[in-house]
């Protein structure tokens, strides 16, 4: 398998910061337990008056300080990534909450635009007029959809949606935004937002802990992937099956198939991010959990194959042909709270369902997306305030730190 090293041709990146403290917590500080409702899910047990974040896994708690703040998710509009917020809830804000508009071809952030509390999710329009920002409110919990203006990268509208949103996916008509919601630590949701209301006009019950969200071509069927990951946490209550992925009819916003996911007893953390083929007939989907990119034939909504990586894939992207998949493996520090030691990108043949190459990239490699016609790879990192560009071509990796960029 070819490995690639990433070349720094920007500037240096920061270290980590990061270090995890074996501590107990009194169990009496359980009801202050809130998500972290960022892409990666995190859930965090808020500690008034701490500077550190308090999280749990596997019933152990760690006291983690404060990292390098990095992002989680990102949209691609032309030559321009927009990255979303970031972890600097791991300790005192150093930013106000915005948004990056890194310009990919001038290697400088151009612009930045204010959101409300900690930018997760986020969807162009397909115009690439719009963009549409998951936010969430750590401490509430509570959320919102927010609407921007590309043109003058300012947000015109907030639109309340649950509790915790993290995955937002467009109509193909640009019609109806959809929003994954985790529910606070119970069943989660998908808020369905129209566009020229502004308003929420639906929401359909889905399984536990939803983040991506992948809308089929043809706008009619809507995948959501339910991570069960708040099985994970002591005290939240019992995932009603296995992780796995909702199928929701978007005419009668209906849940019509459920797609079980990592195998009999697993509980969590499942899926988390998921793709489909350009045609739409094949569904992607990253499962940390059982370590596999599991393939769902969309027509009969059974898996059909899987590809057991040697890391925990996060995020999964298919190229315009649909021969390539990019994998990343940055749900690794969801068990461990701290920057993992595996920073890769692999590309899996989509006809064998092999992986055929690994790019070294970043700390923890988190969202990605496609730029300049699919002959670059943008990939943000968790722990890093910079990005990844890779060369589909050649899977030449470059690191970019932007001067001066701190996410909120």
């Amino acid at each position: 398998m070819e490995r690639v090293a990433p070349v720094d041709q920007w500037s240096p990146r920061p270290g980590a910061g990061g270090r995890a403290f074996g501590i107990e917590v009194n169990r009496a500080q359980l009801p202050g337990l809130l998500i972290g409702a960022v892409s990666l899910l995190v859930m965090v047990l808020a500690v008034v008056g701490s500077a550190h974040l308090w999280a749990t896994w596997s019933g152990t708690f760690e006291q983690v300080e404060p990292a390098a703040a990095g992002s989680q998710s990102l949209a691609v509009v032309g030559n321009v990534a927009y990255l979303s917020g970031t972890v600097s809830f791991l300790g005192p804000a150093t930013a106000p909450a915005q948004l990056g508009a890194l310009n990919l071809g001038a290697r400088r952030v151009t612009g930045t635009i204010p959101t409300t509390t900690v930018p997760s999710g986020v969807a162009a329009s397909p115009d690439g007029r719009w963009l549409y920002v998951a936010d969430t409110d750590v401490g509430a919990p509570a959320g919102e959809l927010g609407i921007v203006d590309l043109t003058t990268q300012r947000a015109v509208a907030w639109i309340r949606v649950g509790s915790g949103p993290t995955g937002v996916d467009v109509s193909p008509d640009g019609r109806f935004v959809y929003v994954a919601d985790t529910g606070y630590l119970g069943r989660g949701s998908v808020s369905i937002v129209d566009v020229a209301g502004r308003s929420v006009v639906g929401t359909v019950q889905v399984g536990q802990n939803p983040v991506g969200l992948a809308i089929s071509p043809d706008g009619t069927h809507l995948y959501v992937a339910d991570s069960a990951v708040a099985a994970e946490i002591p005290g939240a209550p019992a995932p009603a099956g296995p992780p796995g992925v909702s199928v929701v009819d978007t005419g009668t916003r209906t849940v019509v198939a459920t797609v079980a996911i990592g195998g009999p007893g697993t509980i969590g953390p499942g899926p988390f991010q998921l793709c489909l083929s350009p045609d739409g007939s094949r569904l992607y989907v990253a499962d940390p959990g059982s370590h596999n990119l599991s393939v769902v034939d969309t027509s009969t909504d059974q898996v059909v194959g899987s590809v057991t990586l040697p890391a925990s894939p996060f995020d999964v992207v298919a190229s315009a042909d649909g021969r390539r998949l990019y994998v990343d493996d940055g749900a690794v520090t969801l068990l461990a709270a701290a920057p993992s030691s595996a920073h890769q990108v692999f590309v899996v043949d989509t006809g064998t369902l092999t992986a055929t190459g690994a790019v070294d990239v970043g700390q923890d490699p988190a969202g990605m997306a496609l730029a300049n016609s699919g002959t670059q790879l943008v990939v943000a990192d968790e722990f890093d305030p910079g990005v990844t560009v890779v060369d589909t071509s050649t899977l030449e990796p470059t690191a970019l730190t932007p001067p001066g960029w701190k996410p909120a």
